[in-house]
């Protein structure tokens, strides 16, 4: 079928992005090809679930998610550099991963946990992996923000992290984690929170409201 087919190309691609996604600067050249040939289609296809939201959504979101993830692990792509203004594919993944994470999961999925196996169990829908690979993402660039803040030739979208969303994802993981023990919160999901607010401890705008 169609969405078997998706499923698919979409776990071909992810397990190929794991094989060349941690290339060093020396060799990203493959990288930076393969961001370039795929992503369009993948922003459209992430923007369309978004917008349609429904019963293969997170799943599809998952692979999706875990791509753009890949790829930005050691260095972000110059496909997402936003310092010429004219490329908004930056902006564009940072608002499907506000929006992944401000999505509230069904009530039967939030409801306190009465056992370790069905936390695991539970760790394992859909609907809370691609919330924990959106908190992961957040914490990977709030890390690149971070590390790289004394930088004169600090990366781009690195420091547009910075400057105008560190502050936004620091208030998205301190909500989802102010609803632990109510609610139910993965304890993967809760690890990536922890070290997003760690990290964003250390990038300026956020130092300066704290």
């Amino acid at each position: 079928s169609q969405i078997d087919e998706l499923f698919g190309s979409l776990s071909a691609l992810e397990s190929l992005i794991e094989v060349i996604g941690f290339n060093t600067s020396e060799e990203r050249e493959s990288t930076e090809r393969l961001v370039e040939l795929v992503f369009p289609s993948l922003e459209t296809l992430a923007k369309n679930q978004i917008s349609n939201w429904g019963p293969d959504t997170a799943s599809i979101l998952l692979l999706v998610f875990k791509c753009f993830a890949g790829v930005t692990t050691v260095e972000i792509p110059d496909y997402f550099d936003p310092k010429n203004g004219a490329n908004t594919s930056f902006y564009f993944w940072m608002k499907a991963v506000e929006e992944v994470l401000a999505r509230k999961p069904a009530s039967e999925l939030t409801s306190q946990s009465k056992s370790w196996k069905e936390t695991i169990e539970r760790e394992q829908h859909p609907e809370w992996r691609l919330k924990r690979v959106a908190a992961q993402i957040v914490m990977l660039h709030s890390h690149h923000a971070r590390s790289r803040r004394d930088k004169v030739d600090m990366d781009p979208a690195a420091a547009l992290f910075g400057r105008e969303f560190a502050m936004l994802f620091l208030d998205k993981v301190l909500s989802m984690l102010s609803v632990y023990p109510r609610e139910f919160v993965p304890p993967k999901c809760m690890v990536f929170c922890l070290k997003t607010v760690s990290n964003c401890m250390l990038i300026e705008p956020c130092l300066k409201t704290m």
